[in-house]
């Protein structure tokens, strides 16, 4: 079910969210971000984005119209 942003009630319902610890947990259980550069294609508000720089990766965020001729 898509979510109405422009309604007052849910305005801020992704820009208060995280990413969950236990994910934070995994991805570093499996792979060395510091340093490390990342592609967060498709990646909306930055829940992930902010959470894999916070653990040290660098990111591009390519979230925009790319328009193909």
């Amino acid at each position: 079910m898509p979510i109405d942003f422009h309604d007052h009630n849910n305005q801020s319902t992704y820009a208060s969210r995280e990413a969950e610890a236990r994910w934070v947990q995994t991805i570093e259980q499996h792979v060395r971000l510091q340093g490390m550069r990342v592609l967060d294609l498709g990646c909306g508000c930055g829940i992930y984005t902010k959470a894999l720089a916070l653990s040290g990766a660098g990111f591009a965020q390519p979230d925009r119209k790319i328009h193909l001729t």
